[in-house]
């Protein structure tokens, strides 16, 4: 069962860090029309691939040390939700016709 959690994580993982690179992989944010950028891009494959080592490995981490190995799941998810309010900055600014996203290549 751990390995298919992992799976999914990874894939998930996987999907989101395309999206740095491809727009059209990246996902909206739920209950917006607002596309992800590639901070929330990165940010989240690093949780989600983080995450999908910590299902597989963690019964063969001593106990003590545990806590280390969710610190990258954990500032991935900074990362992501960083991105989140940078693509809400860059969603605002471009509803109101000022000048282009900063999170995109021209």
């Amino acid at each position: 069962m751990d390995v298919i959690f992992a799976a999914a994580f990874f894939a998930v993982a996987v999907y989101s860090a395309l999206g740095i690179w491809f727009p059209r992989l990246r996902f909206a944010w739920r209950g917006t029309r607002m596309r992800a950028g590639r901070v929330s891009c990165a940010g989240f494959s690093s949780a989600f691939g983080s995450a999908s080592f910590l299902v597989l490995l963690l019964d063969s981490v001593p106990v003590s040390r545990r806590e280390i190995y969710s610190f990258p799941f954990l500032l991935g998810l900074l990362m992501g939700i960083l991105g989140y309010f940078i693509d809400r900055r860059d969603y605002r600014v471009n509803q109101s016709g000022v000048t282009q996203s900063t999170n995109e290549l021209v």
